[in-house]
């Protein structure tokens, strides 16, 4: 069934207070840095004395006190001045993210490059007018509790549009081409290649960490590669049988609203292959959107 769609006040106040924190001022201070303010520090990791890898980081900004880095790292530096340097050494955990150093110890040297107190404004009418649009707080709220109202619109139109295609890909029988799920299944590794490396990360090291050979990436990924080209292929016979096509008109559409939002696209359309290259994939995505629209209308 269709879940009903709520806005808690809850969920208003915090998207407010992501707001207010947005629009802080950070005001640099002598004082000993307490939680609650933001510091900045270059640091850099050694194991064993030896600094390990990406282990020299300049100008980290954060939070003191939102807990985002190793247990211990920033208790330690609770109390830190301006200009101090500080040296301590912490144990990994055994559930730490990168596998080479859990269970080990972990030795930082801290320079301290600035401690700001956080001046949050304050949730008022006058400074809910700074923000250009709106007119009072009330008005503000309003908006955020209509923006979280869409996002779960959002929400529960891909739960339901999941639902629809997890069932076609449970019931479909449909003789699948290796050549089509290989394809499915390296793009779908090389998307995850660049997911690794955009964390800082190599994926040849990301692979010796896990102790885990491409080959047997492979494997894990077959049948969801699998998955998605037999939903691929009923999206298709089904767009067959109820006749469904994509016009000119619609893909024109759809260009124009990707160049809304990202005008530097124009050159790519002015490359004659590029330009079939998007007309192509778009009327696919536009076909498969119309198909899957039909199912959850019948499903409901």
């Amino acid at each position: 069934p269709k879940n009903k769609i709520e806005v808690k006040e809850n969920e208003v106040e915090e998207s407010l207070k992501y707001l207010q924190k947005s629009r802080a001022k950070f005001i640099r201070k002598s004082k000993a840095a307490q939680k609650g303010d933001l510091i900045q520090i270059d640091y850099e990791i050694r194991r064993g004395g030896v600094k390990i890898e990406n282990g020299d980081i300049k100008n980290q900004k954060f939070i003191l006190g939102e807990g985002k880095f190793l247990p211990g790292f920033e208790e330690n530096l609770v109390g830190a001045k301006d200009n101090e340097e500080k040296e301590f050494s912490l144990n990994v955990p055994a559930d730490f993210w990168k596998r080479d150093l859990r269970q080990t110890i972990l030795d930082f040297k801290v320079g301290i490059k600035g401690v700001f107190k956080v001046e949050l404004p304050q949730t008022n009418d006058e400074w809910v007018r700074t923000l250009g649009k709106f007119d009072n707080l009330s008005h503000l709220k309003n908006s955020l509790r209509e923006g979280i109202k869409i996002e779960k619109e959002e929400a529960e139109r891909k739960r339901w549009e999941n639902k629809v295609l997890e069932k076609i890909s449970q019931e479909a029988k449909i003789d699948l081409p290796d050549v089509l799920v290989e394809k499915e299944r390296d793009q779908m590794i090389k998307n995850f290649k660049t997911r690794v490396e955009e964390m800082g990360i190599s994926f040849e090291d990301y692979l010796s960490q896990l102790k885990k050979p491409l080959k047997d990436l492979e494997k894990d990924f077959l049948p969801e590669a699998e998955k998605r080209v037999r939903i691929l292929l009923s999206l298709y016979q089904i767009a067959k049988e109820e006749k469904i096509n994509v016009n000119e008109e619609e893909v024109k559409e759809e260009i124009s609203e990707i160049l809304k939002k990202y005008p530097t696209i124009t050159r790519d359309l002015e490359d004659k292959e590029k330009e079939v290259n998007l007309k192509a994939y778009l009327r696919e995505n536009i076909l498969q959107r119309k198909v899957i629209r039909l199912l959850v209308l019948k499903a409901r």
